[in-house]
C-alpha cells in the first residue's frame, strides 16, 4: 500500500509511522507531509491540528512564542491587533475594561496622575488648578496666593478632605470666602495651609491674622491668653494694634 502525505496541521511523528499526529496548540503545520509543526511567533495563538496561526485580537496579546492563547489586556492597558504585550493608557486617558482596544479621554481638562488609569474617577485637575463646586465643569486656575496639588477640589475643602486648594505662607484666608486670598502684613502669624488658619490665639475672622482671639493678648508678635491680673489696659492696646494692622493690610491687597 502506497503510503499517503499528512495533510496540513499534522505531521510524521518518525519515518514509517502507522498514523499522523495533530500539531499541538501554539504551533502549525501549513504543508502536506510535514515531519514537524513550527511554533507561532509572539502575538499570534493556534489551536489543535492548526494550519496557520491567527494575530491576536484588539485587547489581548501573546508575549511568547507558541502561544494557545491570547491573555487579556487588564484595566488601565490597551493593545491593537497582533500584539506581543498590552499598553499602559497614557496620563490623560482611562481603560475601565478588560481587553480594550483604546482609552478614553477624560472630560474637559481632568487629567490622571500617572500613566495606567483603569477608571473614569482617577481622572482629576491638573497640578496649579482646581474643580469648582459646579457638578459638570472645567478646571479653574489656583488663586494667587495659593497652591492647588494635583486632583483639588472645593468639594473636598468643604468635607475637609486632601488634596484641596492650599494657602501658601504668609497669606490668609477667611472661613466665609475661602478662596479671597490676603497677604498677611505680619507674615509669622500666618502659617498658611487649611483656609483661615492663623497663629495660636489670633482670630481668623479677622483680616491678615491681625487680631487676638478673644481673652487673649498681644505680646510682641503672638497673642497670650490671658491670666487672672487685670490687663484692660493692655486688651485696648492690642485693639488698637489690630486695627491698624487690619487697615494697613487691606491697603495692600487692594
Amino acid at each position: 500500500t502506497a503510503c499517503e502525505d499528512c495533510p496540513s496541521g499534522r505531521f510524521f511523528a518518525s519515518t514509517g509511522a502507522a498514523a499522523c499526529v495533530a500539531c499541538q496548540p501554539g504551533t502549525f503545520s501549513d504543508s502536506v507531509g510535514s515531519t514537524g509543526c513550527q511554533l507561532c511567533k509572539i502575538g499570534q495563538f493556534a489551536g489543535l491540528s492548526a494550519t496557520s496561526c491567527w494575530r491576536c485580537e484588539p485587547g489581548r496579546f501573546a508575549g511568547e512564542l507558541g502561544k494557545s492563547r491570547c491573555e487579556f489586556c487588564a484595566p488601565g492597558a490597551f493593545s491593537k491587533p497582533g500584539s506581543s504585550a498590552c499598553t499602559l493608557c497614557p496620563q490623560g486617558k482611562y481603560a475601565d475594561t478588560e481587553q480594550s482596544e483604546e482609552c478614553i479621554s477624560c472630560d474637559f481638562s481632568f487629567t490622571t496622575k500617572h500613566p495606567g488609569a483603569s477608571s473614569p474617577g482617577q481622572c482629576m485637575c491638573p497640578e496649579g488648578t482646581y474643580a469648582p463646586l459646579r457638578a459638570i465643569s472645567d478646571c479653574l486656575d489656583c488663586p494667587l496666593g495659593m497652591t492647588c496639588p494635583f486632583g483639588s477640589s472645593m468639594q473636598n475643602l468643604l468635607g475637609h478632605q486632601y488634596p484641596y486648594p492650599q494657602v501658601n505662607p504668609g497669606h490668609m484666608t477667611q472661613a466665609k470666602d475661602v478662596l479671597k486670598v490676603y497677604k498677611c502684613l505680619n507674615q509669622d502669624r500666618c502659617p498658611g495651609g487649611p483656609p483661615a488658619a492663623c497663629e495660636r490665639y489670633l482670630d481668623a475672622r479677622e483680616v491678615a491674622c491681625g487680631v487676638c482671639v478673644e481673652n487673649a493678648y498681644p505680646i510682641g508678635d503672638a497673642c497670650t491668653p490671658c491670666g487672672a491680673e487685670s490687663i484692660a489696659p493692655v486688651v485696648l492696646l492690642a485693639l488698637l494694634a489690630g486695627i491698624c494692622i487690619v487697615v494697613m493690610t487691606i491697603a495692600i491687597n487692594r
